[in-house]
């Protein structure tokens, strides 16, 4: 008589998988969010970075071809003529897509419409990878007497006043997400060249990372700190500091 053996196999019952399957997609639901939020946000970062480097590049080349910003308009100037005549000095040197109004939702989106300050009659400009820029000749709280007086080097409380101007640049132009400090990111502009606003050195109120970045209220001065700590970490946590705390994971 011949014997056969039996092999036993061990298996999962279909109520396990099914288990094991419903937590694998609790756990994916709980963490996707917040890994895909973690990807945009460093994408946006290297978007941010490029740009700076595209409008530091083309300051650079129109003074070189120019003289420094503070020959660009006659004095006494008059805002919105010098604003203009900056644009269309700065947009020579960079790769023009449109032109167009602020307000009018081809290189800024409308949701943006009551960010401008003081820009209400300038024009925008959209670039060929999708970042849209704005300009405007007003210093500090309009002091035109003051204007164009200082270098980006100068971190004393008179580069509020006596700087060249600001400027806005949108690092995906019309497109999502819309939202400030992720997408719209605020500059200033100095006799040679531009630097982003939300430093540790700015210190006006509006300028300052804590008063104005740090809580949101205006989240277009967080460039400083997106392009220095290259995190956006100022959406997540309410505890960082240019000194002591950098990102939401360092203590």
């Amino acid at each position: 008589m011949q014997y056969h053996k039996v092999l036993e196999k061990n298996g999962f019952t279909l109520a396990e998988v099914l288990i094991t399957l419903g937590v694998i997609g609790v756990v994916a639901a709980l963490t996707l969010p917040s890994v895909i939020s973690n990807y945009k946000e460093r994408e946006y970062i290297v978007k941010l970075q490029k740009a700076y480097s595209t409008i530091t590049q083309a300051f650079t080349a129109a003074i070189a071809d120019y003289g420094t910003v503070d020959n660009w308009c006659e004095r006494p100037i008059n805002r919105t003529e010098c604003s203009k005549k900056m644009s269309e000095i700065v947009q020579k040197y960079l790769n023009v897509v449109r032109i167009c109004n602020t307000y009018d939702g081809k290189c800024f989106s409308k949701e943006y419409n009551n960010a401008w300050w003081g820009f209400d009659d300038y024009k925008g400009i959209l670039v060929n990878d999708g970042i849209a820029f704005t300009l405007n000749a007003q210093p500090g709280d309009n002091y035109l007497n003051n204007w164009c007086k200082t270098t980006v080097t100068d971190f004393s409380a008179s580069a509020y006043y006596n700087n060249c101007g600001y400027m806005y640049i949108d690092i995906t132009g019309p497109k999502l997400p819309n939202k400030k400090g992720k997408d719209l990111f605020m500059f200033k502009i100095f006799k040679d060249g531009v630097r982003p606003i939300g430093l540790p050195t700015d210190g006006a109120n509006y300028e300052r990372f804590k008063d104005s970045c740090l809580n949101l209220s205006r989240g277009e001065i967080c460039a400083g700190w997106a392009i220095i700590n290259k995190n956006m970490d100022y959406f997540h946590c309410n505890d960082l500091d240019w000194y002591s705390k950098t990102s939401c994971k360092k203590k």
